[in-house]
């Protein structure tokens, strides 16, 4: 019986999924078309104003604070850091931010990859002299005033930025660390 409901479970799933793909790619072939109608007409600032940047991205869910710049160290017998980091922790002091405010999240959104820019947009954007302060593609494009649209990401869609990303993703595909696999085989 179990793999019955499973069977009924995964087909629910997949019309749900199959469904999902064609709304996008319904609403994406629209763009496109827009796009395509443009450029054939001439149109630039129809043409300008269609998909120049893209990016997949999740509403935030966490809690997030907005900390002050400057560490303290707590007290060496301090109960709240024992209690978070355990007695036995080996630590000459435990370093920590104060809580300056807690940030409204409802129009926050982590981003995903990939990110989607015309090429000659991309272009100018790592054209510019000032890369400072630069997270990613999107903010240099932002800086230059042109608009990215953000749409719904997926949940399941990892971004690997940090090393520990990298780890997850290999646990989760099951492959070796490079050290145990062929070096034209690594990532």
């Amino acid at each position: 019986m179990a793999t019955h409901k499973s069977a009924e479970k995964r087909d629910r799933q997949s019309k749900k999924h199959r469904e999902r793909n064609i709304a996008v790619k319904s609403a994406l072939k629209t763009k496109v078309n827009a796009v395509i109608t443009a450029v054939e007409g001439k149109k630039k600032k129809d043409s300008a104003s269609a998909l120049k940047a893209v990016i997949p991205a999740l509403n935030v869910a966490d809690t997030l604070k907005r900390v002050s710049e400057e560490s303290v160290e707590a007290q060496q017998e301090d109960s709240i850091a024992d209690s978070i980091l355990g007695e036995d922790a080996e630590m000459s002091k435990a370093k920590g931010r104060f809580v300056q405010a807690t940030v409204d999240r409802r129009n926050l959104v982590a981003v995903q990859t990939p990110q989607v820019f015309k090429a000659d947009v991309l272009r100018r954007a790592y054209a510019q002299t000032d890369l400072s302060g630069v997270t990613d593609d999107a903010s240099l494009v932002e800086r230059m005033g042109t608009k990215v649209l953000v749409v719904d990401g997926e949940l399941r869609n990892l971004k690997v930025t940090v090393p520990e990303d990298l780890r997850t993703i290999r646990l989760l595909l099951g492959i070796a660390a490079p050290e145990g696999r062929a070096v034209h085989k690594r990532f």
